[in-house]
């Protein structure tokens, strides 16, 4: 799993370089998602920008893996994240599959999204 996440991390970071889109501007993108329950899921992206930098690029990917990696760790040493950085919008923007958690599928998206919107710019 930690493999997963450092690859993962990886790319998102290597893509970080040039920002997409603008929050507000939201290129039309639908996801699918196959939920818990084994069902296919169909979802409009309604944008994710966690840092408020004015996009929704790898970099709001970035955090939301980090948090789901540090809150892993935080619980399996039964401590709690204080003070993390942009927690009330990852709170807000975060759960993109709206399953209740915010894990490495949100940050997928993101990803895929972003992916998806710079090929349209290439």
């Amino acid at each position: 799993m930690k493999k997963f996440i450092s690859v993962l991390a990886a790319a998102a970071l290597g893509m970080c370089a040039v920002p997409v889109t603008a929050s507000a501007d939201v290129v039309p993108y639908t996801f699918y998602y196959v939920d818990k329950d084994g069902n296919l899921i169909e979802h409009e992206f309604k944008g994710c920008d966690v840092n408020e930098d004015g996009f929704t690029d790898a970099r709001d990917a970035t955090i939301i893996l980090q948090y789901y990696a540090d809150l892993s760790a935080a619980e399996a040493w039964g401590k709690e994240l204080i003070d993390y950085p942009y927690i009330d919008n990852i709170k807000k923007y975060g759960d993109l599959t709206e399953d209740g958690w915010i894990d490495g599928r949100d940050s997928t998206i993101i990803l895929a999204y972003y992916a998806y919107v710079s090929g349209l710019e290439s």
